[in-house]
């Protein structure tokens, strides 16, 4: 009896391990934890602090441009004008950006820009250029995000320009890219 007694228990314990060991592998559920975060940037901000100007330019017809880098060409170059005194000097658009170190920005600008003169009468400026690096410098740098870009463009005088003062205004957008 004392053998079967032995027997008994030792089928009981084995009958026992075997079922944990076969509940452990049947489990219905499981559960993990994920990490959530997100992070707040600083909003872009753009200011103008230079206007683009064209300069002086003699009547007619003529395509002037005035690239980032503030020079100027034409495709007449025989009627731009450069007055030692009371003139208009040529220059490029000047910007001043800030936002997140290190972040990539990209520059667009308005498409349909009209200067408009004396008697209603107008001229257009587009093929705009721009010298940005499209990248606020990080960190690191002692500008940290805060950069200068300039920005230029090409003006288009018909043969029968009124001659006058033209004056408009355009609009740059920057946007995180």
């Amino acid at each position: 009896m004392k053998t079967m007694l032995k027997f008994f228990t030792f089928v009981a314990v084995l009958f026992g391990f075997s079922s944990i060991s076969f509940a452990q592998g049947t489990q219905s559920t499981a559960s993990a934890t994920a990490v959530a975060g997100g992070r707040i940037i600083q909003p872009l901000k753009l200011i103008a602090t230079k206007a683009l100007e064209f300069g002086d330019i003699i009547k007619g017809e003529n395509t002037v441009t005035v690239a980032a880098n503030g020079s100027r060409t034409a495709t007449n170059t025989d009627l731009l004008l450069t007055l030692t005194s009371g003139g208009k000097t040529p220059q490029a658009a000047e910007f001043e950006i800030e936002g997140e170190p290190g972040l990539a920005y990209v520059v667009t600008y308005e498409s349909n820009v009209v200067l408009n003169g004396p008697d209603s009468a107008t001229m257009s400026v587009g093929s705009f250029t721009t010298n940005a690096t499209l990248t606020l410098p990080g960190i690191e740098e002692t500008t940290a995000g805060k950069d200068t870009f300039n920005v230029g463009a090409s003006l288009t005088v018909s043969a029968d320009q009124k001659p006058g003062v033209y004056e408009g205004t355009f609009t740059v957008t920057v946007n995180y890219n």
